[in-house]
């Protein structure tokens, strides 16, 4: 485009005034779309790169390598139904449908918080329905590398407190299962061993001597744990007490010549709580060391005798799917003692 200025000179063969401001008017309206269309999307006064322009496939965007980026949100919206995407990324070959690559930091200990501790995939519903979903044809759904990984990485957090179905849990404050068990029975204990309990009958007058895991479900649940002629220890599980649960071992006799320790005598079928574990409804919780020395009770007339030793008992509420859980051994005589 060519942009002549015409020259009406008077004596001195210099342009009027009236046909330059025409002229320069006239430029003026030429150049300012261009200007508006380089300059759209502008960042802090200065046109962004990319910014405004289409994007190519089987190319990198915005052109021109490192030194050209986007500086502003690349925006995508739709409007479509249901079973339908806003956007929908395939690959028909072996390799990957999508790589997303960032370089947030966490700014807050509130690891939930977005805005904080911005995350390079954030997937947000807005309508109650699921936030994601994964699927593989496979016998692995997917991988989690957090850092150099070990006790001191953690996969992920959450503020949902139920069961997740279907989420095997095989450790507990990082004791598997048969560990738990183990150190329930008095096998396997880790750090240094308490007192010792109160000095029990002789080897020749023990009739018995029983370990136990025993789980309950439901409120008000209780099972025995062992018995000796008139006397019985049980565990009872307590369900949302106020927002609460709560497992607890208890003892009774059926008559009332018995006593408990040093707690004084025993009420008929009036049970006496020994050893307690409590946490928020739905919280999980494992306690194997309940308490330093035995529990023993003793019916005065039969000379029955009974006893839990709580550095052998285990308490757990809400793990392994089951409301409670208690584990331990006691053992009992006849006789004098």
């Amino acid at each position: 485009m060519r942009v002549s200025f015409r020259s009406e000179g008077g004596r001195s063969g210099r342009p009027t005034r009236r046909w330059l401001a025409v002229s320069t008017a006239g430029l003026a309206l030429l150049i300012t779309p261009l200007a508006l269309a380089q300059g759209e999307g502008d960042v802090q006064g200065r046109a962004a790169a990319g910014e405004g322009e289409a994007i190519l496939g089987g190319d990198r965007n915005p052109q021109g390598g490192d030194a050209n980026r986007y500086e502003v949100e690349t925006e995508i919206i739709a409007n479509t139904g249901r079973d339908t995407y806003g956007t929908r990324q395939s690959n028909l070959g072996e390799g990957g449908g999508a790589i997303y690559g960032c370089r947030s930091t966490i700014t807050s200990a509130n690891v939930l918080d977005p805005e904080a501790n911005t995350p390079c995939v954030r997937v947000n519903n807005l309508g109650g329905g699921l936030a994601f979903q994964f699927r593989s044809k496979g016998p692995l759904g997917g991988a989690i590398e957090v850092g150099q990984g070990g006790d001191g990485a953690r996969p992920f957090v959450t503020n949902a407190t139920g069961i997740a179905t279907g989420l095997n849990a095989d450790r507990v404050d990082g004791l598997n299962a048969e560990q738990i068990i183990a150190q329930a029975q008095g096998g396997g204990a880790t750090g240094p061993a308490g007192p010792a309990g109160p000095q029990g009958p002789p080897a020749e007058s023990i009739s018995t001597f029983d370990t136990y895991f025993e789980v309950l479900d439901g409120d008000q649940s209780e099972v025995t744990l062992a018995e000796n002629g008139p006397l019985r220890y049980f565990a009872r599980c307590t369900v949302d007490d106020g927002g609460t649960d709560r497992i607890e071992v208890l003892v009774e006799s059926t008559t009332g010549e018995a006593f408990e320790q040093d707690e004084g005598q025993l009420t008929a079928s009036t049970p006496a709580v020994i050893y307690e574990s409590i946490v928020g409804t739905t919280d999980e919780s494992y306690d194997n060391d309940v308490d330093e020395g035995s529990t023993a009770a003793m019916e005065g007339t039969t000379g029955s005798y009974l006893a839990i030793d709580g550095e052998t008992l285990g308490l757990g509420l809400n793990i392994f799917g089951h409301d409670c859980v208690v584990a331990g051994s006691a053992f009992s005589a006849e006789g004098d003692l």
